[in-house]
């Protein structure tokens, strides 16, 4: 986990409308029906906006339509499935591939590596193959 972020930290971010409390910490996303006091949840349509009453939520991700419906604390976006998926990526980073070719990797000595490339183990990179830069074959491809 990427560790807690305030409301602030996220809006200057991601951009969005803070409603009341800018300093409330976060330290995971989560479903709005499971959601928890460190839990960021969202709203996308408005047919949904009802589980909000309900959501133990410490914070909620809203359309503008859903502004006044709730006193907790939370972001005003016209697109909250989006916004949602960009606060989860903070949450959970896509790990980094270690650069280089793995030792167990077999590349053919005709292939073209990119050095910014990344190699996993049991890759196989046949005769004549271009790798691009910043490119990451998983293991066993």
């Amino acid at each position: 986990m990427a560790g807690t972020f305030s409301l602030s930290d996220i809006v200057a971010r991601f951009g969005g409308e803070l409603v009341d409390d800018d300093e409330v910490r976060i330290s995971r996303v989560a479903p709005i029906e499971r959601a928890g006091s460190q839990d960021i949840a969202f709203v996308s349509q408005p047919k949904y906006l009802r589980q909000i009453e309900t959501t133990r939520a410490g914070a909620l991700i809203l359309p503008p339509e859903g502004r006044g419906l709730t006193q907790r604390p939370r972001i005003i976006t016209p697109n909250p499935y989006l916004y949602f998926a960009r606060v989860s990526a903070l949450f959970n980073p896509v790990p980094q591939a270690a650069l280089g070719i793995h030792p167990s990797a077999v590349v053919d000595e005709c292939a073209d590596v990119a050095p910014s490339a990344s190699i996993g183990p049991g890759v196989v990179v046949g005769k004549g193959v271009k790798i691009g830069a910043r490119t990451a074959i998983g293991p066993n491809c």
